[in-house]
């Protein structure tokens, strides 16, 4: 957890190092309060847990890969350049959310409906 902090930009400091202290050992006490009371072995919570180990293994191993599969400058202008001919001179522009209400004919009738309320 120190190590994700500082990662964050978080100074290293006693008053962090209190914080992740505190933290952990309310994580360690609530988890075996939860392990006590039998949660573990509940299947909706097992499946949730190993959801959660899938999770950190997939990220640890796209970490991995970045980071030995670093991409150049030139790769990625090479690749922008290619996206950018397939997509043509045409330049496209997302409409409005005002426009699109418009079209629905859902405009300032629901903004007055709000403020009667």
């Amino acid at each position: 957890m120190l190590a994700e902090q500082r990662a964050q930009g978080a100074p290293e400091s006693q008053q962090l190092k209190d914080a992740v202290r505190e933290e952990l050992i309310r994580r360690e006490v609530l988890s075996q309060e939860a392990a006590n009371k039998g949660l573990a072995k509940k299947a909706d919570v097992q499946a949730q847990m190993e959801m959660a180990k899938q999770a950190i293994l997939i990220r640890a191993y796209l970490q991995d890969f970045v980071k030995n599969n670093p991409v150049s400058d030139a790769d990625l202008k090479k690749e922008y350049d290619a996206i950018k001919s397939r997509m043509g001179d045409k330049e496209y522009k997302p409409p409005s959310r005002a426009g699109r209400d418009r079209r629905r004919g859902q405009g300032d009738h629901r903004q007055a409906a709000v403020r009667h309320c």
